[in-house]
């Protein structure tokens, strides 16, 4: 019954092709920003602060660095669109037939949680083996194996994260209308909470410090430790001192005012979170079934 109810759940939003396209459409707008613009300018502020190193090590750190950050924001986006189903049978008061139906609403609740979390890690998975093939014609070498592994885990991990988090927010909504403006901002500014648009460095210390607490930023800074190490190893000659400061400047390192929050804490607040926002959502998800 459980499977059905999630296959049931997947089936309604690929059938729904705008809800597919808008769950993309912030990732999409970040990959045209950097194509236009954001990829010239970080480039040219590279070539100023790294005298001697090539125009192509340093395309493609920015080029990983970008797709690092599309990918966090794909895990964010793709989440929050795939819980919609349960606005939808919510503001169509479905529930009323759930509520009279012999399932049991403990397996309602999973199904929906379930199935938020297959449909990110799928649209994020296929978004991961085009940012690789991508990278790779641009120019980048292929993610060693430890790389790749390590990479995927941790956006299986981020897709956890942010069904956990979508599903509690959207219990807060009460309509379609307020859910796809809630939608709209998300996907709009998850780029920026991110630190993708404008690097952690190129940003006031009192702002950075308040993205850095929030799990956007978090996120995005294990995601690119993988992803980019090889082209920011190539980039730096393995220069240690260049390292910590490229990573610092680019968010791959966290800082909030002195205090680094070091990826293996940064993990333990991602589990974390998935443990109390799912605890929240069921909760919720369950008191409104009723």
């Amino acid at each position: 019954m459980v499977f059905s109810l999630m296959k049931r759940n997947v089936t309604l939003f690929f059938r729904d092709r705008a809800s597919v396209f808008f769950s993309l459409l912030g990732p999409l707008i970040m990959f045209v920003l950097y194509i236009l613009f954001l990829g010239n300018v970080q480039t040219d502020n590279l070539q100023q602060s790294i005298i001697g190193s090539s125009a192509t090590d340093i395309s493609n750190y920015t080029t990983s660095w970008v797709f690092s950050g599309i990918l966090t924001i794909v895990t964010i986006t793709t989440s929050l669109a795939a819980i919609q189903v349960f606005v939808a049978d919510r503001s169509s008061d479905r529930f009323k037939d759930f509520a009279v139906s012999p399932i049991k609403s403990s397996k309602i609740v999973f199904a929906y949680l379930a199935s938020t979390f297959v449909i990110s890690l799928f649209m994020t998975t296929i978004a991961f083996i085009l940012s690789e093939l991508y990278l790779v014609w641009h120019g980048s070498p292929w993610l060693t194996w430890q790389n790749t592994a390590l990479s995927y885990a941790t956006l299986i991990l981020l897709c956890a994260v942010f069904s956990a988090l979508n599903s509690f927010l959207v219990t807060l909504v009460k309509s379609v209308a307020a859910f796809s403006s809630f939608n709209t901002i998300i996907g709009t500014t998850s780029g920026f909470l991110a630190g993708v648009y404008v690097p952690a460095g190129g940003l006031p210390d009192a702002v950075n410090n308040v993205i850095n607490v929030l799990p956007f930023s978090q996120a995005a800074a294990l995601m690119r430790s993988p992803f980019v190490q090889q082209d920011l190893d190539k980039l730096t000659s393995g220069n240690s001192d260049a390292i910590s400061k490229l990573s610092e400047y680019y968010g791959i390192t966290v800082k909030i005012g002195d205090y680094t929050l070091q990826h293996g804490l940064i993990y333990v607040i991602m589990f974390v979170l998935i443990a109390l926002f799912t605890s929240m959502a069921i909760l919720r998800i369950h008191r409104q079934l009723k």
